[in-house]
């Protein structure tokens, strides 16, 4: 390494980190993805910051493990320090260019390096566990990065508390109704048996579980579960007291007192399955009981990690066949009814959160996935901001949520139209699975009403940070006019109808465009785009938009087809903003709309466009 006298002694504490990160970067040779490895390791010596000429391709090659918005411009020294300064967002005292880093750019180069590193060790911890395919490491590294990026971090203290209950305090809040297990913003999925069977083998072997984290709200509504939701439910179902199992065997109780549901339900569950066929004539099996939120029984045999002389005896049961056995638990012995229905030894930690801005949640929620949380964008941005009727309304438009009349009131009048929305999306063949059709559809959507122009230049936001800084502008703004339920309807009419017609036209596409087997199924960047520009279209076109789409079918589909719209083989910020901007202004031209005047239209109803700073990208 030369000599570095002219340095401080900050700089030189950073650019030994950041080649110690760089170094450790290198040495895995399976990456996420399209992303590339490095082509050799390399150690810490042999990178030189002080050196303008030799810094540089080190850093290109580790570069696709810190997800940047854009490539590095490795042209020359100073172009590389340039972009990388435009990159990570840091402000320098530079009066001039530079050709090595200086301190703030390594400080922000070490932190990203740095989380690089982390999010690189879960994906390698992902990749060598049998039960996880590359893809689906992939995917959770790209959703790990995509929820970093989208933290902003706030100011100003946050009014939250720390505290460890026993099973019985939340199995007693949620029977008094004091807390909301299903707020809409949550995914409505359930654990499968064996998942639910796993958490409870873990409680009765004294495992401690992970923190529950809720939110208090200042107006007076129940306590809201943001995560842990699951681990509740299959306590909830074990014990037989989750509140939808409850209510429903009730329910039933009043159709038939005779055979006494209620009490065998609370008493001897074996019995009650029998009971509940004669009085329904239908069978529970596993999937009913999960659907219903029945009892499940422990799991058994080599599967069960109940074992030995005190916990194999609870092999293969329900609850109600156990609840008097005795077990050492937190050091304690106690009987398995103990543990869920008094307080014990045994806690489960909770964070509950009081008068929180809604930016300090999204800062707190963002921080919980570096810790291992993981919350991904979506699911964070429906806590956030579900306070909004535009979100709640995009949530159940999207499919995510099937509950119109209590999360989307405003959506009833129009709902047999706006219904076609999440069929057309299940057409594409995107599942409901942590809110991916929101995210699709809430992409569409902010690239239509954003303007992200800052100066007059375009900027090119991360998917996530697109999304966020729509709801962020109408959360801010109460004047907004996508805070009305009729311009909120309008958007998603409009929305409606541009997908309709696209997926109506279905030879309007090329199958290599929609993804690279050519098969049925969509890839999220080439829907957003070719959505994006017939949702143009319908701007100016209306009821006309699927007449002028059939017209143009023949030449988009020698479009899509062609080198220009060849997804490309890396998706980073900027290349998305590029192509999305590329194929949506192209295809909107190609079916006749007149850009300014859409741009006019849509600022004046919504509030926004970015229709010109897509023209812009588009046309450079």
């Amino acid at each position: 390494m030369s000599e570095s006298n002219e340095h401080s002694e900050e700089w030189l504490d950073f650019e030994a980190q950041a080649r110690e990160a760089m170094s450790v970067l290198s040495q895995v040779s399976s990456a996420p993805g399209d992303r590339r490895a490095a082509a050799t390791p390399f150690d810490p010596d042999d990178v030189d910051f002080a050196d303008a000429g030799s810094w540089v391709p080190w850093l290109v090659e580790i570069q696709d493990w810190l997800n940047l918005d854009a490539e590095l411009d490795d042209s020359s020294a100073k172009a590389a320090v340039a972009s990388l300064t435009q990159i990570l967002n840091v402000t320098t005292d530079a009066t001039g260019p530079l050709d090595v880093p200086d301190a703030a750019i390594l400080e922000a180069l070490c932190g990203r390096l740095s989380e690089a590193c982390r999010l690189q060790s879960q994906f390698v911890e992902d990749v060598d566990d049998e039960d996880v395919s590359l893809p689906e490491a992939s995917r959770r590294w790209e959703a790990a990065w995509e929820s970093l990026d989208n933290l902003e971090p706030s100011t100003g203290p946050v009014a939250a508390t720390t505290d460890n209950w026993s099973i019985n305090d939340f199995v007693s809040r949620v029977d008094q109704g004091n807390f909301d297990l299903n707020p809409s913003f949550q995914r409505s999925d359930v654990w499968a048996n064996p998942q639910a069977q796993l958490l409870l083998e873990s409680v009765l072997r004294g495992i401690p579980l992970p923190s529950i984290i809720v939110i208090k709200p200042t107006d007076g509504d129940d306590t809201k579960v943001v995560d842990g939701k699951q681990r509740l439910t299959a306590i909830l179902r074990f014990v037989g007291a989750h509140p939808e199992a409850v209510a429903r065997v009730q329910r039933e109780h009043e159709q038939r007192p005779d055979l006494n549901l209620s009490t065998l339900f609370r008493e001897d569950y074996p019995r009650f399955k029998k009971a509940w066929k004669e009085a329904t004539q239908e069978t529970l099996t596993a999937g009913i009981e999960r659907e219903y939120y029945f009892p499940f029984k422990l799991r058994s045999g080599q599967r069960s990690t109940l074992t030995g002389a005190e916990l194999e005896p609870l092999q293969g049961k329900f609850y109600t066949q156990i609840r008097d056995r005795k077990i050492s638990i937190a050091n304690t012995s106690t009987t398995v009814r103990s543990i869920f229905t008094q307080t014990t030894a045994y806690k489960i930690p909770i964070i509950e959160y009081y008068q929180a801005t809604q930016r300090q949640i999204h800062e707190v929620f963002g921080l919980y996935n570096k810790q291992g949380v993981q919350l991904n964008a979506e699911e964070i941005r429906n806590a956030v901001y579900h306070h909004l009727d535009l979100a709640r309304s995009i949530l159940v438009c999207a499919g995510d949520n099937d509950d119109v009349a209590s999360v989307a009131p405003g959506l009833d009048a129009k709902w047999g139209t706006l219904r076609e929305t999440a069929e057309n999306l299940t057409d594409y063949e995107f599942g409901t699975s942590r809110f991916k059709r929101s995210k699709v559809l809430g992409w569409l959507l902010s690239q239509l009403v954003l303007d992200s122009a800052m100066n007059g230049a375009p900027r090119r936001l991360s998917t996530s940070k697109q999304i966020t800084e729509m709801y962020q502008q109408v959360s801010d703004n109460t004047q907004h006019p996508l805070n009305a339920t009729a311009r909120i309807e309008e958007l998603l009419l409009l929305a409606t109808n541009a997908i309709r017609c696209h997926s109506a036209i279905a030879d309007a596409w090329a199958p290599q465009f929609r993804n690279s087997k050519g098969k049925s199924r969509w890839e999220e960047l080439q829907l957003v785009g070719s959505l994006l520009g017939v949702t143009i279209a319908a701007v100016q076109h209306g009821a006309r938009t699927e007449d002028k789409l059939a017209d143009a079918a023949d030449n988009l589909r020698k479009l899509t087809a062609s080198a220009k719209f060849k997804r490309p083989a890396k998706t980073q910020t900027k290349t998305q903003w590029d192509k999305i901007a590329l194929w949506s202004i192209t295809i909107a031209r190609e079916l006749g709309a007149d850009l300014d005047a859409c741009d006019k239209k849509i600022r004046e109803q919504f509030g926004g466009s970015g229709i010109a700073v897509l023209k812009l990208v588009a046309d450079e």
